[in-house]
């Protein structure tokens, strides 16, 4: 009790001194401000800028110390000053180059252990010995291996390894990410650039999986999702790098040298690959309802894009077979949509990144298609059968990313038909051409036509927060339209003889034909629909006209489809004209705004 009573008194002392010193601070801002002491000064600007200095740089020295940074600063100096001590009379020939690097790796080894005592010490310097010993491990090994070549290449991987897989161990036992980040990037880092651009690259693909699973770790303790970035960009690159270079070389028909290890490339690929999914899998499982980073919401697709093309380019140089390649991305795109299924059905409360999976799956059936059906012209009514079905599957399970990525999938196969149809004499053109356009162009109108009648998901952040309106929608309908110009395109094609004189300004008149009665088509239906949405596609459609009429038509065609093509946009642009000037007094868009929500649409 006495010794309560006198940690009591010593506390009021204290306060007390604390509010005399407040008190004449007071009394000296008021004679400055010429007040009393009982007014309060108006402004802060009024206190005398001094105070404020004096207050500053105490409060600056107080920080200082508080988190310990001079004696970091201090350490880390000293721990430096040994480091070039060694190196420099290892320089100097005084100490053996071999035996001086063998010291420096384990002057390295002991500050790692030296940090692992200070966090079991809770020590504020820790994190200094730690972090310096992972970055001079790595440094030294660099060095070691590449300037003096002392130490082969096998070990200074392994050293690498080693010293990530510890400092990994040590952020696990005391709950801290700085050991693992730094071993991590210092694992990444100097295993790509040992004998690079030559180097083993099985073993360099072994240190670069390790360095993202232990980045991957790291993100679990803090998150730091720029960490996996950085370690992402560094495995692509040099995997790619060893893609180009086998496939070139094989394209060469050289000898395959043996850092290249042509038998285990293909290996590897899949073994990222698989990795690469389920720790993006467990990323989203893990985050329970917190927000999913956005790393493990974009590894699906990334990964499958880059995975598939990487083996596609590999595979082609070895001659093997491109459709058993194709199969395997497309059992793959069966697999990612599998898991978006499972992630869709799981019973919470948001959107747990089913949508990542079904995006990375469409990526995969993009891919995957063209070369299991020959025909990358085949593969588009797939596309857009599954963009359906996508949407149906956002429907019955509320999973606005679902729904986002069919839209993204619908306009796609329809705006893909581009590539082959586009040409006015080509193999696309014949009949299996139009049939294409036109039951894509189907497929994406009634795709368009069952959103507009089924509202997305209310409590997806996607929709509630940034497409209220559902716009995305719109493109399908646009998608639709393209899929149908070009199925009447090839259709006219086919009635015209290309050896005919003047069968291209034939075909190119016909073609703003085609538009330009589609534009009064469109406003038709807009008007009796009463559909701001269409009368908005139809204004688009109607420029889309005008260009070319005017930027194209009138500068190369000539004769009677020139006549038609300008007499036939006067058409359409008068026709428009009138509807949009009755538009505001049409009693059936005054009806249709409020009794037909599903066709007024995002506009």
């Amino acid at each position: 009790m006495p010794e309560q009573i006198r940690l009591l008194a010593e506390q009021v002392s204290e306060l007390a001194t604390q509010v005399q010193q407040l008190t004449r601070r007071l009394d000296r801002i008021s004679a400055h401000l010429g007040l009393s002491a009982a007014e309060s000064p108006k402004r802060p600007s009024d206190y005398e800028p001094q105070d404020e200095l004096a207050e500053a740089s105490e409060e600056i020295i107080s920080w200082a110390g508080k988190i310990s940074l001079l004696p970091r600063v201090s350490t880390i100096s000293f721990l430096l000053v040994l480091a070039l001590v060694l190196r420099t009379l290892t320089d100097s020939a005084l100490i053996d180059k071999h035996v001086g690097s063998f010291l420096g790796m384990g002057y390295a080894a002991l500050l790692i252990f030296l940090g692992w005592y200070k966090y079991k010490k809770v020590s504020p310097l820790a994190p200094v010995f730690a972090v310096c010993g992972a970055a001079l491990m790595a440094t030294i090994v660099f060095e070691t291996h590449t300037r003096f070549s002392s130490l082969p290449a096998m070990p200074a991987y392994a050293i690498l390894m080693i010293t990530g897989i510890v400092t990994a161990v040590i952020g696990y036992q005391f709950r801290v990410a700085v050991p693992v980040i730094v071993g991590t990037l210092g694992l990444a880092i100097a295993g790509a650039a040992i004998d690079y651009p030559n180097p083993f690259f099985p073993m360099l693909a072994a240190l670069l999986l390790t360095a993202n699973l232990l980045g991957t770790f790291a993100t679990r303790i803090r998150r730091c999702s720029w960490l996996r970035w950085i370690l992402l960009i560094i495995t692509l690159y040099m995997l790619v790098l060893w893609a180009s270079r086998l496939a070139l070389a094989i394209g060469r028909g050289d000898e395959i040298p043996y850092y290249l290890a042509q038998g285990w490339f293909l290996p590897v690929i899949a073994v990222f690959m698989v990795t690469f999914v389920v720790t993006a899998l467990l990323g989203i499982i893990a985050g329970g309802q917190e927000r999913i980073s956005k790393f493990d919401l974009s590894l699906p697709t990334i990964n499958a894009v880059w995975t598939f093309t990487s083996a596609r380019y590999v595979v082609s140089a070895l001659g093997l077979s491109l459709v058993a390649h194709g199969v395997i991305g497309l059992a793959a795109a069966v697999g990612h949509l599998l898991v978006c299924l499972w992630l869709a059905r799981k019973k919470t409360d948001r959107a747990r990144g089913a949508g990542a999976f079904a995006l990375a799956g469409s990526a995969l059936l993009i891919l995957s298609l063209p070369p299991v059906l020959g025909s990358f012209l085949l593969s588009l009514p797939f596309l857009a059968i599954t963009a359906l079905v996508l949407s149906l599957a956002s429907d019955k399970w509320q999973r606005g990313g679902i729904r986002l990525t069919s839209y993204l999938l619908g306009v796609y196969a329809s705006g893909s038909l581009a590539m082959f149809l586009l040409p006015e004499i080509s193999g696309g053109q014949g009949l299996t051409g139009g049939l294409v356009a036109a039951v894509v162009g189907i497929i994406a109108f009634y795709h368009y036509r069952w959103c507009r009648h089924n509202a997305p998901p209310q409590d997806s952040l996607l929709f509630s927060k940034y497409d209220t309106k559902d716009i995305g929608a719109s493109f399908l309908f646009l998608a639709a339209l393209f899929a149908a110009f070009f199925a009447l395109r090839t259709g006219i094609y086919q009635l015209i003889d290309p050896g005919t004189d003047g069968a291209s300004n034939i075909f190119q008149g016909a073609q703003s034909v085609i538009i330009n009665i589609s534009v009064i088509g469109l406003i038709f239906v807009a008007y009796f629909r009463g559909s701001k949405e269409i009368r908005n596609i139809t204004a688009l459609v109607t420029i889309i006209a005008a260009c070319k009429v005017f930027f194209y038509d009138l500068l190369y065609l000539h004769g009677i489809p020139l006549v038609l093509s300008i007499f036939s946009f006067g058409m359409a642009a008068a026709t428009e004209s009138i509807i949009l000037g009755r538009w505001p007094r049409s009693s059936l868009a005054q009806s249709k705004k409020e009794g037909d929500a599903a066709d007024e649409g995002p506009f």
